[in-house]
């Protein structure tokens, strides 16, 4: 608006603060083309007198002039950035945000490490379950195998059992009716009555002493038949009777006879070796008893005890007699040396009178 340039304006200065509207110059376009105090040369104080203004005039023009540029240069600075203090405000919002999200960015990028790693375990855990299962399977397969061979096999055993279940039946059996024969046989011969065997004991002196045995027959009819045999065949007659261990006198056919021949060639020939089985009572251990030894089954060496000591051996051995005469001759081969057959059985006989005759 032009007519707001021609308009007078009051000049604002600390020097002129107080000057009148109607003192000023006026404001027209060729005024302010003129040049301002502030661009004109301080002029100094040797000057022409033709200058149009005095030097204090100049100096206080300069003045005012330098302190309404300040104030209007300080006004525009306020106003260019009066604008930009809310814009700063957000700025600093957004640089807040902005590192947050920087911050929720890292922690997004560790949570994604992490489960990449939770990702790899879980496939290398994967991989070890099927690695694991594989192996069970096959584990699995093979118990199932020994399981079936587990099974064919307790079947077999089952039919082992059953067949020596079946087996001992027939043992036993066989046992029974050789223990019938025997006590058949042994009646046939010599009825019911109580069989005495006799043995005449010959010293070193050449002393003859008798040793009467009876035989337990009715519970011990295989032994006491197979001594009976041995008895009526004189297998025992010369053979030595010596001591032997845990205070008994032993009789065996390995020692050289009074021919100086092995006795047990006899007792082969006369197939009266062993017993046909361990025949079994119950135990009579006690002093002057006759038992067979030797294995098991027993035979044919015998043995009678000098004692009552009752040793593991002992309650195995098939007590089949009971020396009912001769203590004392018995007691009197025992506490002699009867090395190299010096305490012989010269006679062995069975003294029990025949049913037949």
């Amino acid at each position: 608006d032009r007519s707001s340039l021609s308009s007078p304006l009051p000049l604002v200065s600390p020097a002129g603060r107080n000057r009148s509207i109607a003192t000023s110059r006026p404001y027209t376009f060729e005024s302010n083309m003129s040049p301002k105090p502030w661009m004109v040369r301080r002029r100094s104080s040797y000057s022409s007198a033709s200058s149009r203004y005095s030097d204090s005039t100049w100096e206080t023009e300069n003045d005012d002039g330098t302190n309404n540029r300040a104030w209007k240069l300080l006004a525009c600075l306020i106003l260019c950035l009066a604008p930009w203090i809310p814009v700063y405000g957000h700025y600093n919002a957004m640089q807040q945000q902005k590192q947050q999200v920087n911050l929720t960015i890292e922690e997004q990028q560790q949570i994604t490490d992490q489960l990449h790693l939770l990702a790899d375990e879980i496939t290398t855990a994967k991989k070890d379950l099927r690695e694991s299962t594989a192996r069970n399977d096959l584990s699995y397969k093979r118990l199932k195998d020994l399981h079936m061979t587990l099974d064919l096999e307790n079947e077999k055993y089952l039919a082992a059992e059953q067949m020596e279940e079946v087996l001992l039946g027939r043992i036993d059996r066989i046992e029974r009716l050789i223990q019938k024969y025997d006590r058949e046989d042994l009646e046939s011969r010599y009825g019911k009555n109580q069989i005495r065997v006799e043995i005449e004991l010959q010293m070193e002196d050449a002393t003859i002493s008798s040793v009467v045995v009876e035989l337990n027959s009715k519970k011990m009819p295989h032994a006491s038949n197979h001594f009976v045999e041995m008895a009526e065949q004189h297998l025992w007659d010369g053979m030595p009777l010596i001591r032997g261990m845990e205070d008994r006198l032993v009789a065996s056919p390995s020692a050289l006879d009074e021919h100086h021949r092995s006795g047990l060639s006899k007792f082969e020939h006369a197939n009266l070796t062993h017993l046909a089985f361990q025949e079994y009572t119950k135990p009579i251990i006690q002093k002057y008893t006759l038992a067979f030894a030797g294995g098991r089954p027993a035979g044919p060496v015998f043995v009678i005890r000098m004692s009552e000591n009752k040793g593991e051996e002992e309650q195995h051995e098939a007590t089949f007699a009971t020396v009912v005469k001769g203590h004392q001759a018995l007691e009197h081969a025992m506490h002699r040396t009867v090395d190299h057959g010096e305490v012989k059985m010269k006679n062995v006989r069975v003294i029990t009178s025949s049913a037949k005759r």
